[in-house]
């Protein structure tokens, strides 16, 4: 458990930091603007080719979601379980470093999906 906590203080500082990768991943809007600025003036720490990577992944989450809303949404329960799931393996096994990095692998999955659910049900989305 002790890895969690660090992992949201960990979390908690970059989100402080200039816009990066993690931040354009759960923050689509933000992922808009940016790319809009492209090639005109820089964007931070990533380039206009990062920021398209970004965009293109974002994009094909949006496509996924409003196409099949039913199919993105039991992906979004697996994803759930799998994070869940890693968990509990870690606290069985503390001492398998590869299952805490599959776990945050899995958290930043959920927490991607989840961003492009509340992008497009917002108001401005």
């Amino acid at each position: 458990m002790w890895f969690v906590g660090v992992l949201w203080v960990v979390l908690g500082l970059s989100a402080c930091s200039s816009h990066d990768e993690h931040y354009y991943r759960l923050h689509p809007k933000a992922l808009q603007s940016a790319m809009a600025g492209c090639p005109s003036h820089a964007v931070g720490a990533l380039s206009c080719d990062q920021l398209k990577t970004l965009a293109v992944r974002v994009n094909q989450l949006a496509m996924m979601l409003k196409h099949d809303q039913l199919g993105y949404g039991k992906k979004i329960i697996k994803l759930q379980e799998e994070r869940d799931q890693l968990m509990k393996q870690m606290n069985d096994h503390p001492e398998q470093v590869e299952l805490k990095y599959a776990w945050v692998d899995s958290e930043q999955r959920l927490a991607e999906h989840l961003a492009v659910v509340k992008w497009l049900a917002s108001p401005e989305g």
